[in-house]
């Protein structure tokens, strides 16, 4: 907004006026004033010009020196000399928390101010998340312990300082729920880590609701006390109901035990010892009770509230009594339009506050919901098989040893969150660990082997570390992780479905990172050079298997993420379609990629429908499945965004897609959306559609996954140089130019000729996701051979390696004769029977290429430079 000298007047004044209300120095007015002319001056201020002359308030506030260098300006967090209460600030200036924040993010880039206070506005932005995020959990807990808060007895906020002094506080529920809310943010201003970290946040509100049990049961305060908790002695109501000496613990009851624990045993104990110390709680210091009596509940009601008074005079921070006051906003506005409320007594929390938008801290909130109630000790049904617990205690002393160092290495000063995080993450590893060995059982497998490989158990614990990172926003991105605990992304990939697929799922927001994260694994992270893969694959070989070769019988690619339970079939239990714990970490051998039991028989029964058991997998297969899925539903997206509607050329685009997987130089180090772009281009100029690069980088850019460096910065090659290996990247277009072309040239000649062998006619057939995990054709079925499998008379077998070829031509009719079309012919090389002619003009149809093409059309002239 252009503003003229009177409107310039009219703000100045309403600045003063703010200022005023805040209680602020001149110097503090004129810097804010001089902040808000300089950036109305190059920027457009929309909305009301109050609410950005709080923020110029707010960033002057932080400093009332060193005027000449704005940088230096914003160095404290908070002032003492000149603080301002956030909260007053907001009020005055009209504006919502939420409000707040948007506003001066954008303000912090407009003015380039530091770092520093950049990371100062998100630790004003953590702390009050954590705040909110703590009052809906005591919201819900609170009615849970105590009788619900009744509306008339909560304290008005407008009338609150001035009748204070002049009336008693009585003790009702009410005003204990003011009171506990009170002494927990005292004592939390004491802990800066409390601040930002909501489970800590949570453990010492525990720690509060926990010391309030105890002052109203050992008062035997009926009144006060909710009759149906669960911690409460069943004789609790009886009128002849002796007290004992200790009061239960009700911690258990909403946390991890241990954590919480120490909470209460140490930090809180010191912090009420000094309260009473100072006179602001009046109790017995030796056991902390007395806070309710009648003589001391109101003295403890009005210390309490005034030393966080006196608290945020000294720091000025976040008002965290406005959820009291929005509380009971809330629970008046419910009574006025006779709202329902739930069955505690509670208003329902997920509608607090109106103003207030879901805060950052949610995914921490979610971590806690999962580990709720779970304890870090093992449990004892690891013990039913063969005792694992020595190599678990190993991986696990080991490990958490690892992370707790290179987490300091980063804070210096944070080696105790870095023992928090690893107790957390080692929680989940005991409760995903478990839950999946019960799932082992219960399709049949044998866990022992399982149980004595440590990889497993390490994959698992990074996994659920990195869980924890996650929901913490640790600075440091996967795959950090893989890095202290020095694992490879080839193993680490085995787990995360396995935990995704758990009995107690995480919640969405870990499942979507998760998912990210397996993504980065397929895509990129398992193909570089120095990864376990190449070699899994020479073992092998030495060739990637393509996509049949990976896939389950009748299943071309991994089966959709959708949940399905085992099924019995005559008694027996079947396996479940998804890949076990026990496929995952079962190593390939030579010459068996997929089967690691007898050869195969297909068998072709007329009349009998027979339940088959899945073919089975091992890790290398599994995870190229996953690939080539991905890989799949990427192309279609390309194919769909870019008009590539014919299904032909999307046959072709695959094929060659595939290829390039194949020659093992070209993946290696580099990206599968690099090989995916390279393989669309060429059969597009093969096919002649006119598509650029261009084209193709601009839908590129579009997508999810998207990364400029995937583009800008691709391997073409290592060179030597004084002895150091270099590695060298250039842009897309350029790798395509110097190294894709010259290695996949030689086939892309056989898409420009006419008359091919009939070999090549054959392309490789589009995946097609299917939920079913045994292929039938009518009544032609594929299992692996067992010694007690029925065979009828009637049916036709067929042993690889060992059934003479006139079987297999005899399938092939019977398979022709159910109209099975588009499908590879099982045609053996000896065999001088030609393929039914209606297949044979299926497969001819694949490869019809346009007439229009030259027949010595040159390779390198279709496959262009660009």
């Amino acid at each position: 907004m252009v503003l003229s000298n009177e409107d310039d007047v009219q703000l100045l004044n309403k600045l003063r006026d703010l200022c005023s209300k805040l209680n602020l120095d001149q110097k503090t007015i004129d810097l804010a004033w001089d902040n808000f002319s300089n950036i109305n001056k190059n920027f457009t201020l929309e909305g009301d010009a109050l609410s950005w002359l709080g923020c110029a308030v707010f960033i002057a506030s932080q400093s009332v020196t060193a005027l000449s260098n704005v940088d230096q300006i914003y160095i404290d967090y908070i002032v003492k000399k000149n603080g301002v209460s956030l909260t007053s600030l907001l009020c005055h200036s009209k504006l919502s928390f939420a409000q707040f924040f948007s506003n001066i993010k954008k303000w912090v880039d407009m003015a380039h101010l530091s770092e520093h206070f950049k990371n100062m506005i998100q630790t004003v932005e953590d702390t009050y998340g954590v705040s909110y995020n703590t009052f809906k959990k005591y919201c819900s807990i609170f009615p849970q312990i105590f009788v619900p808060p009744n509306l008339s007895d909560l304290e008005n906020s407008k009338s609150h300082k001035n009748n204070r002094k002049s009336r008693p506080v009585l003790c009702n529920t009410s005003k204990v729920f003011e009171f506990i809310w009170n002494l927990f943010i005292i004592i939390k201003g004491e802990d800066e880590q409390c601040s930002t970290d909501l489970v800590k946040s949570y453990h010492l509100l525990f720690g509060c609701l926990d010391l309030a049990f105890k002052n109203a049961f050992l008062a035997k305060r009926r009144d006060l006390l909710n009759p149906s908790f669960q911690s409460l002695p069943r004789d609790w109501s009886n009128s002849n109901f002796e007290v004992p000496k200790e009061a239960p613990c009700i911690i258990d009851q909403f946390s991890m035990l241990v954590e919480a624990e120490y909470v209460k045993t140490y930090p809180l104990r010191d912090y009420i010892t000094n309260l009473i110390k100072n006179k602001v709680l009046l109790a017995d210091p030796s056991n902390f009770t007395g806070l309710f009596n009648e003589d001391n509940f109101d003295n403890n009601f009005k210390n309490v509230i005034n030393a966080y008074e006196t608290h945020l005079l000294n720091i000025a921070d976040v008002d965290e009594r406005i959820f009291l006051a929005e509380y009971r906003r809330l629970l008046l506005e419910q009574q006025n339009a006779q709202s329902i409320v739930v069955d505690s007594g509670c208003p329902v929390t997920s509608n607090f506050p109106h103003s207030m938008d879901k805060s950052i801290t949610q995914n921490i909130t979610n971590l806690h919901n999962l580990l709720n109630r779970k304890s870090s000790a093992s449990s004892e049904s690891f013990l039913n098989q063969a005792n694992p617990l020595p190599i678990i205690q190993q991986v696990l002393d080991e490990l958490t040893e690892k992370f707790v160092s290179a987490y300091v290495r980063i804070f210096p000063t944070k080696e105790q969150d870095a023992k928090n995080r690893s107790q957390i993450g080692v929680t989940l590893f005991y409760k995903f660990v478990q839950n999946i060995l019960d799932n082992e059982r219960k399709i049949g497998n044998d866990i022992s082997v399982l149980l004595q490989k440590d990889l497993f158990y390490q994959c698992m614990l990074a996994c659920c570390m990195e869980i924890v990172l996650f929901s913490y926003n640790f600075p440091n991105k996967f795959p950090w992780i893989l890095e202290v605990f020095d694992l490879q992304p080839y193993h680490f990939v085995k787990v995360i479905e396995l935990i995704v697929r758990t009995k107690n799922k995480p919640p969405s927001d870990i499942i979507i990172h998760l998912n990210k994260v397996e993504e980065m694994i397929l895509e990129s992270l398992m193909w570089r050079s120095d990864s376990i893969i190449w070699i899994t694959i020479d073992n092998l070989g030495g060739d990637i298997p393509n996509v049949e070769t990976s896939a389950l019988p009748g299943c071309l690619f991994y089966v959709e993420r959708t949940e399905m339970n085992t099924e019995s079939h005559n008694g027996k239990v079947l396996q479940s379609p998804f890949p076990s714990a026990l496929d995952r970490f079962q190593s390939p051998v030579r010459g068996q990629l997929l089967v690691n039991v007898e050869p195969c028989h297909l068998i072709l029964n007329q009349s009998e429908d027979q339940s088959l058991q899945p073919r089975k997998r091992n890790s290398l297969s599994i995870i190229l499945s996953k690939f080539y899925y991905l890989a799949y539903k990427r192309m279609d997206q390309f194919c769909t965004k870019l008009n590539l509607k014919n299904i032909e050329v999307k046959q072709k685009i695959w094929t060659f897609f595939e290829k390039s997987i194949q020659s093992k130089e070209l993946i290696k180090d580099r990206h599968l959306d690099q090989l995916l772009m390279c393989a669309i281009y060429v059969i597009c100029k093969i096919s002649d559609f006119a598509l650029m690069f261009q084209d193709i980088l601009k839908h590129y850019r579009e997508q999810s996954q998207c990364s400029s460096d995937i583009y800008r910065k691709v391997f073409v090659e290592n060179q030597i140089k004084d002895g150091m290996v270099i590695v060298k990247t250039d842009n897309l277009i350029t790798f395509y130019n110097t190294v894709y072309v010259k290695v996949m040239e030689k086939f892309a000649k056989t898409f420009t000729q006419k008359q091919l062998p009939e070999v090549d006619l054959l392309l490789s057939p589009l995946p097609a996701v299917k939920r079913d995990m045994i292929q039938k054709f009518a009544n032609v079925y594929v299992r692996p051979l067992e010694s007690h499998s029925p065979i009828s008379d009637s049916s036709i077998k067929y042993t690889f390696s060992r059934s003479p070829s006139k079987d297999l031509q005899d399938i092939n009719r019977l398979v022709n004769s159910n109209k099975v079309m588009g499908k590879r012919l099982l045609v053996d090389d000896q065999g001088d029977q030609q393929p039914n002619k209606k297949i044979a003009k299926k497969f001819k149809s694949l490869v019809d290429y346009r007439e229009e093409f030259n027949q010595n059309t040159n390779t390198q002239d279709l496959m262009a430079r660009h």
